[in-house]
């Protein structure tokens, strides 16, 4: 995806956010081939004020949704990036909440400078 997708796919989200909430937000999700490869996100909660969100996932071959819930997310803003910081992250698929724990909890992920707006938004 080029750079002005990336900006274009922002101003959307960040619009979206604004005019439809959450729903708007979900169909957005989907189109990112990120998560196209994976499956489908089908539904998705974010609780800026007590810092959760919750997301459902059907992952492609599988019959049932799986569930994701981070809490305590913060946003770390350094001179010259964005990062986005869990404290706790848990799945009712024990497998997946192992790789939370192991790959995700406790570390910044560096967002991409073409997504700092939406992180900003929808997060903060």
């Amino acid at each position: 995806m080029s750079k002005k997708s990336n900006v274009l796919i922002s101003k959307s989200a960040r619009l979206a956010w604004y005019v439809a909430g959450e729903r708007r937000l979900l169909a957005i999700v989907n189109r990112f081939e990120h998560v196209k490869r994976f499956g489908e996100m089908l539904e998705l909660k974010i609780d800026k004020e007590k810092k959760v969100i919750f997301l459902s996932v059907l992952l492609k071959g599988e019959e049932h949704p799986t569930e994701i819930c981070v809490e305590q997310f913060e946003i770390v803003q350094e001179e010259d990036s964005v990062s986005v910081r869990a404290e706790l992250a848990s799945s009712n698929r024990a497998w997946i909440s192992a790789l939370l724990e192991k790959f995700i909890i406790k570390k910044n992920w560096a967002v991409p400078e073409d997504y700092t707006v939406f992180v900003n938004d929808f997060l903060e």
